[in-house]
């Protein structure tokens, strides 16, 4: 069967034919996938789509922007008719029931006519202020105690982040356990090392994300055995996903995949980053190293970062790589005071203002529009999750850069994402972690020094060895007295770190022994 591509020609053909699309979101993680292309193909099928439909066939991770408006749980196929407003999806059990139903689809789309859009969903309006008790009464709906329960990275992050900025013993414990519960799960593959969900391959950006939580748990409970895991899942991630000839990490780990994409990228620097500081300064510093080469290399300064690279960068304007990016870069010069990355973060963020922002109310969009965009795409959809690790990068650079404004628009879209975001699972895990981290402000930190000088790495790799959300850390040059003398960072040795609140130095550092102590007084 020969199978369209994705664009306006596709539902042009739609139109003039006066046939509907059979668009199949396929997917190169889920194990049903072949199954599902070697039921398109058999006869009885292949032949009724290929006459009486336009059959497009995308890759889901390509677009996820069609997997907001279109995807189903089970990946069903979707019908949409020639203005891309869906029609139905069609479920089914077998070659000859999927032929029957899209008969029927078929007959019931007329002469190809149009669907019968449905009225536009009112999204709700922006809160005119937070709830300080939601975050709390978010945690508490989250159903860690199901037996059956694949815990998403996000509720992991929420609950990794509560028990310590809420300094809570009971919330340790529980975070403690359903990590451990969740390596003897049957998500966990022990001879490979790495975790997927059900009916999934592993892929790189799950196992990254989760290898980052074991780090954290054990760098805030000391529990040893949770940096062992942590180590041991950044090492499979390191050896099934990274392709060292292209200095980047594949989604799955099949090496004859060369996709990568730049969101999953900048997760996997991020774990990259972690374990260094949490293992062994080496392997794990250079991957982190190549991977933010690639996404330097991603990013178009008109058109912010593309999504994939086959050889080239392609498909610019999606929301994940954008908001991934300036996260993970960022958190590289948090790490280790990388000022190029800091200002590479702070161009894709204006790409996330300029290109991505909703206008009427606050948020993100997940896509930036584009000229040969179907109507179907004009949908606004503002996905949670996404929203959040946005969010978060705002936030860093409001203080990092010392914008105003970025803290100003990041506290509107949340007010105005909260709203339409699930009030369970995932998203409201997300952004509840975000809402309090922007109430409780920044960890502000000082440090004098000079980046590469060997006691200035030893400070910043004792910083490095805690988990610490909130924390903003600025690189002061010793011989740049203009920022020292205003900031009273008083000292005639370097390095020292210097815990501030209120902008004014309150407990000072003079050596990596010094930094626990210091950590406890600011906390």
């Amino acid at each position: 069967m020969v199978w369209h591509d994705w664009d306006r020609k596709a539902f042009e053909r739609a139109a003039a034919e006066r046939k509907p699309v059979f668009l199949h979101l396929a997917s190169s993680v889920s194990r049903l996938s072949a199954s599902v292309d070697a039921v398109y193909e058999r006869p009885i099928v292949s032949s009724l789509i290929a006459s009486r439909f336009i059959p497009v066939r995308v890759a889901a991770e390509d677009r996820p922007d069609l997997v907001h408006r279109f995807g189903s749980a089970d990946a069903a196929p979707v019908v949409l008719d020639h203005s891309g407003t869906p029609v139905s999806t069609v479920s089914f059990f077998s070659p000859e029931d999927l032929a029957e139903t899209l008969a029927k689809t078929a007959d019931a789309c007329g002469a190809g006519g149009k669907a019968q859009a449905k009225p536009r969903a009112e999204r709700p309006a922006p809160l005119s202020d937070l709830d300080p008790e939601r975050p709390a009464a978010v945690l508490g709906r989250l159903r860690f105690e199901r037996s059956d329960f694949f815990p998403c990275a996000e509720s992991l992050e929420f609950l990794l982040y509560a028990a310590k900025e809420w300094k809570s013993a009971e919330l340790r414990e529980t975070l403690k356990f359903q990590l451990a519960k969740l390596g003897r799960s049957e998500a966990w593959d022990a001879k490979e090392g790495l975790f997927s969900r059900e009916d999934e391959v592993p892929r790189v950006d799950l196992n990254a994300r989760l290898a980052r939580v074991f780090l954290d748990a054990s760098a805030l409970t000391g529990d040893a055995s949770l940096r062992e895991q942590g180590l041991r899942v950044a090492g499979s991630v390191l050896r099934c996903f990274y392709d060292d000839r292209v200095g980047a990490f594949r989604l799955v780990p099949d090496a004859a995949a060369r996709v990568f994409y730049a969101d999953a990228n900048a997760a996997a620097a991020i774990c990259m980053l972690r374990a260094a500081a949490r293992g062994q300064v080496g392997e794990w510093r250079e991957a982190a190293d190549r991977a933010f080469v690639f996404l330097t290399n991603m990013f178009d300064m008109d058109n912010g970062m593309a999504h994939r690279w086959d050889g080239k960068p392609s498909l610019h304007g999606l929301l994940g790589d954008n908001a991934w990016a300036v996260l993970a870069l960022t958190e590289s010069f948090l790490s280790g005071g990388s000022k190029p990355h800091r200002e590479l973060a702070d161009a894709v963020l204006k790409i996330l203002f300029q290109q991505f922002w909703e206008g009427e109310k606050g948020g993100f969009l997940d896509r930036a529009a584009g000229d040969d965009d179907i109507p179907a795409l004009g949908t606004p959809v503002l996905p949670g999750l996404l929203n959040a690790v946005a969010l978060e990068g705002a936030w860093r650079l409001h203080h990092l850069k010392g914008n105003v404004h970025y803290g100003r628009w990041a506290s509107a879209a949340l007010r105005s994402v909260i709203p339409a975001a699930d009030s369970e699972g995932c998203s409201a895990a997300a952004l509840a972690r975000i809402q309090d981290m922007m109430a409780r402000g920044r960890m502000d930190l000082e440090l004098v020094g000079r980046v590469g000088d060997t006691a200035t790495e030893e400070m910043l790799a004792a910083v490095n060895s805690h988990y610490l959300p909130r924390k903003i850390i600025s690189f002061v040059d010793p011989d740049d007295q203009d920022f020292i003398l205003p900031h009273k960072l008083k000292t005639q040795t370097w390095p020292k770190l210097f815990g501030c609140i209120d902008l004014r130095p309150k407990v000072e550092a003079s050596r990596p022994s010094e930094v626990g102590p210091l950590l406890d007084a600011i906390s």
